[in-house]
């Protein structure tokens, strides 16, 4: 009806509308031979439309309406997004957020009505398009309003748990908030208090309840393709209980890793590792490296001490090194391999045939220990530096 948009009008909020309808009126000026629209949202004069290629905003300037801008986000430049549901009854607008590679665009941030669109399945189609471009995304139909009844999702987050069973979670993920793709499947699961993170097949997924009600849900996507970096770190001494999970993205505003304490021995640290590893390296890593042979240590342990106070790393050997990761902590996936070591003190740097490792050991006890891990895909630029003389 005309209050109900206009009630959306005056809240910032988008309507679906007839997708085939604003592919007729841009067809011709707008479109790509082959394009297609397949999602339409209006808000007053402003169009938000969804193509087979991108995400396109069509903001109509000034009184007379005759400027108007196209912006264009490819799929392909999108990094990652979250979707959230609408809150509690004056909470009316669900929510769609959107950041790219761009560092000088703003995230795209869309609300819709909350009884008119149904977050779930739009956040569904842009996962498709995100993450599976070749397979063909499930298009919501208008007037659909979804995820307005959230006390299932609400009395399947509220159990306080750790690692939990990913077969389990992929069935809520199916049916009290239907997120997952159809060919996707959760691999590893854990639940804090009433948030839930997945590692999937194809995507980090992290479940944030928001808010006294929690009736407001985000669910945020990181494709494994936009880790730029991440690190485990084990659980200290007796008064430590936390293990923790860090991951950062390759969103340039977006300075603070996504952080996640799991508790002292009811998470696999090392099963978490190895899946965020395999996920994000593949099997990255083509030719190997040209190996540079340990520097001796005839000089003595003096000169050894006087370098580890110094903070300067002393190459060891990489084939015994690998073979103590594999014996020790099951860090390395099957098929990598360590070129080159340097150790520092308790510190080791470790160049593998697929990533920058650095294992930093902390506090007095050394139980204490990250394991950060940088792919090559992630270094923009680098530099070495000789040294001086006295």
């Amino acid at each position: 009806s005309g209050f109900k948009k206009f009630i959306n009008q005056i809240g910032g909020d988008h309507s679906q509308v007839d997708h085939q309808s604003v592919e007729n009126d841009i067809a011709q000026s707008v479109l790509l031979p082959g394009e297609h629209v397949h999602m339409a949202f209006k808000l007053g004069r402003d169009t938000t439309v969804f193509t087979t290629t991108r995400i396109l905003v069509i903001d109509v300037h000034g009184m007379s309406g005759k400027r108007v801008e196209h912006r264009s986000l490819p799929y392909g430049a999108i990094l990652t997004f979250a979707a959230e549901t609408a809150g509690g009854k004056l909470d009316n607008d669900a929510e769609l957020v959107i950041w790219s590679r761009c560092p000088w665009l703003n995230p795209l941030k869309i609300d819709f009505a909350k009884k008119e669109v149904d977050i779930y399945a739009v956040q569904v189609f842009l996962a498709s398009k995100v993450l599976d471009p070749r397979a063909p995304a499930p298009v919501p139909q208008p007037g659909q309003g979804g995820a307005g009844d959230t006390s299932n999702l609400l009395n399947w987050l509220g159990n306080d748990a750790v690692q939990v069973d990913p077969g389990s979670v992929e069935r809520n993920l199916r049916t009290i908030a239907p997120v997952l793709l159809p060919d996707e499947h959760v691999e590893m699961a854990f639940q804090l208090g009433r948030d839930i993170f997945t590692l999937t097949t194809k995507r980090l997924l992290d479940v944030n309840v928001k808010g006294m009600s929690g009736k407001r849900v985000e669910f945020t996507t990181i494709p494994y393709t936009s880790i730029g970096a991440f690190a485990v770190q084990s659980a200290g001494g007796r008064f430590d209980r936390d293990a923790e999970l860090l991951v950062w993205n390759k969103v340039p505003v977006q300075q603070h890793p996504l952080q996640l304490d799991l508790r002292k021995g009811r998470a696999d640290l090392f099963a978490i590792q190895s899946c965020l590893a395999a996920k994000v390296l593949g099997h990255a890593g083509g030719a190997a490296a040209p190996q540079a042979p340990p520097q001796s240590s005839a000089a003595g342990g003096g000169e050894s001490l006087m370098a580890c106070l110094g903070g300067d790393g002393i190459q060891v050997n990489p084939q015994q090194l690998e073979e103590e990761l594999r014996r020790t902590v099951p860090l390395l996936l099957p098929n990598e391999r360590v070129e080159v070591a340097l150790k520092t003190g308790r510190d080791t740097t470790v160049f593998t045939t697929h990533r920058l490792l650095m294992i930093d050991v902390k506090g007095l006890s050394g139980k204490k220990v990250e394991y950060f891990t940088l792919p090559y895909a992630s270094v923009q630029a680098f530099a070495v530096e000789t040294a001086g003389t006295w």
